[in-house]
């Protein structure tokens, strides 16, 4: 059986699908537009004294791959106890 537009439109499921389908596209055109405006951005590296909020995750995946998991959690520990006394010095 096949099914006509008007029939597919009656049921919802292009109101349901083809906004995903819309959606994704716009989705795809701000991510291309976000790249474009990322690529026209003058870059800037800094070297901090102690890991930054985005710098401890990354820092902590980095060293999770390198030791066990009791090593990780007793370094991933005493890291943020030394930021949180650094922070509030």
């Amino acid at each position: 059986m096949k099914f006509s537009q008007s029939m597919i439109r009656k049921t919802g499921y292009w109101t349901r699908h083809g906004a995903k389908l819309w959606s994704g596209r716009l989705e795809a055109q701000r991510l291309r537009s976000t790249l474009e405006n990322i690529r026209g951005m003058k870059y800037t590296q800094l070297h901090t004294e102690r890991l930054t909020p985005l710098g401890f995750p990354l820092w902590s995946m980095w060293v999770q791959a390198e030791v066990s998991s009791g090593q990780w959690r007793d370094r991933v520990q005493r890291m943020a106890e030394q930021l949180e006394a650094a922070a509030t010095e």
